[in-house]
């Protein structure tokens, strides 16, 4: 029983404070949980430990992106949300209703996907409400653009990417580059 307490203080440790908005231990781990399961990435101890920090950095993008969209005005509907979560489960073929037992069996609260996709919605309607009629490209941009795409038919492409790599304090380049 006293373990069980001592994880439960450890879960609800507050990892983050974006403006009036708090992070818990819990709210990280489960998005590290999505992050490892969406993924397929290995779920082991090192690699939970690789992923906290770029999980949590993008938390707090979201979470500030979220506090703009909400101050700005806009809002979600439930109706929006049961969709989007329905969209989910049929992508990961649960039956219908069973998204929650699904993810449950992967160590994934309902809640922590249903944030994330309260989240992308509120940013998608802020982004269309409000940034997308502020961009006004004109038709000449449109008819330059297609030119510089058919002068440079032929010509060699690039297709660049980015690997982030963060060690821990003891890794070296050596070991770095093996994982």
């Amino acid at each position: 029983a006293a373990a069980t307490a001592v994880r439960a203080q450890d879960m609800m440790r507050i990892v983050a404070i974006v403006n009036e908005d708090v992070v818990s231990a819990f709210d990280l781990e489960a998005r590290v949980a999505m992050a490892i399961y969406s993924t397929n990435l290995p779920n082991t101890p090192e690699m939970r430990s690789r992923l906290v920090r770029a999980v949590l950095r993008n938390l707090v993008d979201e979470i500030l992106q979220v506090q703009e969209a909400l101050r700005q005005g806009v809002r979600v509907r439930d109706t929006e949300i049961v969709r989007a979560m329905e969209e989910i489960e049929a992508n990961i073929g649960a039956p219908p209703g069973g998204l929650g037992d699904h993810l449950a069996q992967v160590g994934i609260p309902l809640s922590a996907v249903e944030s994330q996709v309260r989240a992308q919605i509120v940013w998608g309607k802020f982004v269309n409400q409000r940034l997308r009629p502020t961009l006004d490209v004109s038709d000449e941009e449109i008819n330059a653009e297609l030119e510089r795409l058919e002068a440079s038919r032929g010509m060699p492409e690039y297709l660049l990417s980015e690997i982030d790599l963060h060690p821990d304090a003891s890794a070296t380049d050596r070991a770095l580059m093996a994982r």
